[in-house]
């Protein structure tokens, strides 16, 4: 049996996020300027994962750091947006 063949796992919390929903995840929980250990822990990561994604999104300006006494702030960017608003287009395709 294919992949494609096989029944889809009814509960989703059994099935691995794939990177590009990891991706999605961080930016909607920084939507609002957010902690890093926020997005650690909301977004379910260690962190030198959160490291590689946060390294990955700001190099691609999807997300960006702020600083407010002191304290680095992670918030998603109009570009981030719009990878939202895509992401969530195409996955009404994918359900």
């Amino acid at each position: 049996m294919y992949a494609l063949e096989q029944k889809p796992t009814s509960n989703r919390a059994e099935q691995n996020r794939t990177r590009v929903e990891i991706l999605a995840n961080i930016l909607e929980i920084a939507g609002k300027q957010t902690l890093k250990t926020h997005i650690m822990y909301k977004a379910n990561l260690s962190y030198r994962q959160l490291e590689k994604y946060l390294d990955f999104l700001e190099a691609r300006g999807l997300i960006a750091r702020t600083f407010e006494d002191d304290i680095m702030l992670f918030h998603v960017t109009q570009k981030g947006l719009e990878f939202l608003k895509d992401y969530a287009r195409i996955s009404t395709y994918l359900t």
